[in-house]
């Protein structure tokens, strides 16, 4: 990323708060995009500046010294957002609900500071949406203008208002310098707005796949720009299936539908994650196992894993 004329000095970055540092990357960062979308895409989000070297401010430095224990990665990486709260608020939400938090926590300069810097990272990703919504208008992709025009800004109400705005959030993340973030439960929190769209006509299951394998096309564009141990792999994880809390199988259409997407693209990334129980279907499985050619996906198998986790927690 250039240095502008206008930035400030080390010292003076230093001195401020980490949270601040991140948000003055971040702007930076989204000044330097140049977005750019297809004329005929489906999901947009493509990054063209590469990561950096996030800021890390000197005094956690020394306390890593001193401690002689690596603090850093555990404090802003490898987490899973709450999907289903981010799809359903947009950013207008979550911005006033930190405007909000701002005023009851007045009397907190702590907790005020923090929240500034929260309400600015929200501010640049509204700026940022506005600036694709430009490049889309400008290639005259007119469906993908209308589409941002109504998220990540607002809650998503169809299928492909949620990808699109899991999409442009979870590279938000990423530039904001948060690495190997989780999709989480993806056939969980994102069936309704599938099985809403089914069942009201507004697509059928032919372009319900297509919209997910161009979802998998999207966060596969731009791979080279985001750390991983190898070339295209930055452990973008996502989950499947799994039991609900009766122990039954909370497999559903859409989680037969990404094994397949995954099975058609053929890339790296997302990394499939299965959870399996004893009350899995076989066509999950066959579903699984033909996936598996590929190196995919990962099982994890809730009868053995959930009550191991629970004997830990209770001893």
């Amino acid at each position: 990323i250039p240095k502008k004329e206008n930035d400030m000095s080390s010292e003076e970055f230093e001195n401020l708060t980490w949270e601040k540092q991140m948000v003055c990357v971040l702007q930076q960062m989204v000044e330097c995009e140049n977005p750019q979308v297809e004329k005929d895409e489906k999901i947009a989000f493509k990054r063209t500046i590469g990561h950096m070297d996030y800021p890390i401010p000197k005094k956690y430095l020394q306390e890593e010294k001193e401690s002689n224990t690596r603090l850093i990665g555990n404090r802003v990486h490898n987490f899973t957002p709450d999907w289903k709260l981010v799809l359903s608020d947009g950013l207008y939400t979550r911005l006033q609900v930190a405007k909000q938090a701002k005023i009851k926590y007045s009397n907190d300069c702590e907790k005020v500071v923090y929240l500034d810097t929260v309400i600015e990272a929200l501010e640049i990703g509204v700026s940022f949406v506005e600036k694709y919504k430009m490049a889309a208008l400008q290639s005259g992709n007119n469906e993908m203008y209308q589409l941002l025009s109504r998220v990540p800004f607002y809650g998503a109400y169809s299928f492909h208002e949620a990808l699109q705005s899991i999409r442009f959030i979870y590279g938000l993340l990423w530039m904001n310098g948060h690495n190997h973030i989780g999709f989480g439960r993806f056939d969980q929190y994102m069936w309704p707005y599938l099985q809403h769209d089914l069942q009201n006509n507004v697509i059928d299951e032919q372009e319900a796949l297509e919209l997910i394998e161009e979802f998998f096309l999207s966060i596969n564009k731009d791979s080279k720009v985001y750390p991983g141990i190898q070339k295209g792999d930055n452990g973008q994880t996502l989950m499947l299936g799994g039991s609900d809390k009766n122990g039954r199988s909370s497999e559903n259409k859409l989680t037969y539908m990404v094994l397949k997407a995954a099975a058609d693209v053929a890339l790296l990334e997302p990394k499939i994650n299965l959870r399996i129980c004893s009350d899995s279907s076989d066509y999950l499985l066959s579903l699984a196992a033909e996936l598996g050619k590929q190196g995919m996906p990962q099982y994890s198998n809730d009868d053995v894993i959930i009550p191991a986790l629970v004997k830990k927690v209770n001893t």
